[in-house]
């Protein structure tokens, strides 16, 4: 149920909060004015946001159309750019700095709903100051704006749970939400199959009332996607739902070249005979094929390739598990790849908060998730779909740690119930719950302990001698 109306002295933690959070990400901004685009992905979004400017639409190199990348964060840059008149990064970095401000009330919110006053404080505190997420405020990365979209998603959702009128607007709303969400980043389509038979399950008292919602929720959803997937389908000649990007994110991490560990980092063999696309040269029509035949090849060639292969693919998939939820380096690589500057001495000293605000975070979220669960169920039963759906879909394809960054705020939440109930002592009851929170805590430190000692050691040596 919702909880009784917010108190005066909540408001102004909560604005302290906010405060505290806007001056930290506001002195980082101050002393980027100077950082250019440095990664492949920040330099793709920022050329698909000018030729959007220049009248090209959603189009790549030489103004020729595209369906490679969802087009929601592209769209998100060219919108800034246009109302400030420049193709400063900067006004995309501080537009994104007030998004996660905004984020960091959804969650408050949320959690307010779902847990108490005092974990929904003390989640909003720790989103506030993790230090990967204030991080990506800086980085022309679509995760800022995803979670934002995903935060509202699960807001509206706990408001259909809850209500008793409005049920239609508010389910529509969500769909909406979710579709933007897709266009921003893929992973939340296949969430969408999920997240409609979870409405019909657990909103409204009634059948008929669920079956509204959850076709509300489709029809919002397909409000926002049908207009974008008919002119891909177009353009492409054959049905294209968002992007064509994914049947080469497939094959790349489903193909006998793709690295054991580093699933992802097969895109840094596209300029050898390893690439995930040299077979194609084989294949005389393939010069004429365009994007959305491609991907269909490639993700052929991928499925083939896991079936004649299981216990390879069952290998790779849990060593994209490993990957996934494995220490939070992309901050750090940048600083080692030298694409930003700051003091070296700072460098592993950073390193060591980042991971360890989030080994931290997640060794309190394992307790909290089985220890001390939130007072509104459906709340649970939405975090673990989307544990689920996001997990096992980037163990088929890429388990980059960076893609659980939008589960985070969802995990901090439980990290801070954690707190609040001190539900660590309940890890020496003989009950079912705390041997499972035992177990995950033990998966964790077998996957961070592997990933420092044999996967990336040598970096890790390398960086801590930095600080001498």
């Amino acid at each position: 149920m919702e909880k009784p109306a917010i108190e005066k002295r909540e408001l102004l933690w909560l604005f302290a909060i906010l405060i505290v959070g806007f001056l930290i990400r506001f002195a980082i901004w101050n002393n980027t004015a100077e950082t250019g685009l440095y990664i492949t992905d920040e330099k793709d979004y920022a050329l698909l946001a000018q030729n959007l400017l220049a009248g090209n639409g959603f189009a790549w190199e030489e103004g020729k159309p595209t369906s490679i990348r969802p087009p929601g964060y592209p769209t998100f840059i060219a919108a800034i750019w246009f109302i400030t008149g420049d193709q400063d990064p900067q006004s995309v970095r501080f537009v994104q700095i007030l998004l996660s401000l905004f984020s960091i009330a959804l969650l408050y919110r949320i959690g307010r709903i779902a847990f108490s006053s005092n974990v929904a404080l003390l989640a909003a505190g720790i989103f506030s100051l993790y230090p990967t997420y204030v991080g990506f405020a800086s980085f022309l990365y679509a995760e800022v704006l995803f979670i934002f979209l995903m935060l509202f998603v699960i807001l509206v959702y706990l408001r259909m749970t809850n209500a008793s009128v409005s049920l239609f607007s508010l389910a529509t709303t969500a769909g909406l939400l979710l579709g933007l969400a897709a266009l921003t980043r893929t992973i939340a389509w296949p969430y969408f199959l999920v997240f409609v038979p979870l409405v019909l399950f657990t909103v409204g008292n009634d059948l008929k009332t669920r079956l509204k919602a959850s076709s509300a929720v489709v029809l919002g959803f397909f409000l926002i996607i049908a207009p974008w997937s008919y002119r891909n389908s177009e353009l492409q000649n054959q049905f294209t739902l968002i992007d064509t990007m994914g049947g080469m994110n497939l094959m790349m991490g489903n193909y006998e070249h793709t690295p054991l560990n580093r699933a992802w980092d097969a895109v840094s063999l596209l300029s050898t005979d390893k690439r995930w696309s040299y077979s194609l040269g084989s294949i005389p029509e393939s010069a004429d094929w365009g994007e959305a035949e491609r991907s269909k090849w490639a993700s052929d060639q991928a499925k083939q390739f896991m079936l004649s292969h299981p216990l390879l693919t069952i290998e790779r998939s849990i060593a994209k598990f490993f990957s996934f939820w494995g220490l939070e380096r992309v901050i750090i690589a940048a600083w080692e790849r030298e694409l930003y500057h700051p003091p070296k001495w700072s460098i592993p000293v950073l390193a060591v908060v980042i991971n360890s605000a989030y080994i931290l975070t997640m060794l309190l979220a394992v307790v909290g998730l089985f220890l001390a669960p939130p007072n509104e169920q459906k709340f649970h039963y939405l975090v673990w779909t989307l544990l689920v759906v996001f997990t096992g879909v980037h163990m088929l394809i890429f388990g980059h740690a960076r893609y659980h960054l939008p589960l985070m705020p969802l995990l901090i939440l439980y990290a801070a119930s954690a707190v609040d109930r001190r539900a660590w002592k309940a890890l020496l009851d003989k009950k079912l719950a705390a041997y499972i929170a035992m177990l995950c805590i033990a998966l964790l430190l077998l996957i961070w302990g592997r990933e420092v000692f044999f996967i990336e050691g040598d970096r890790i040596a390398t960086l801590m001698k930095s600080i001498r």
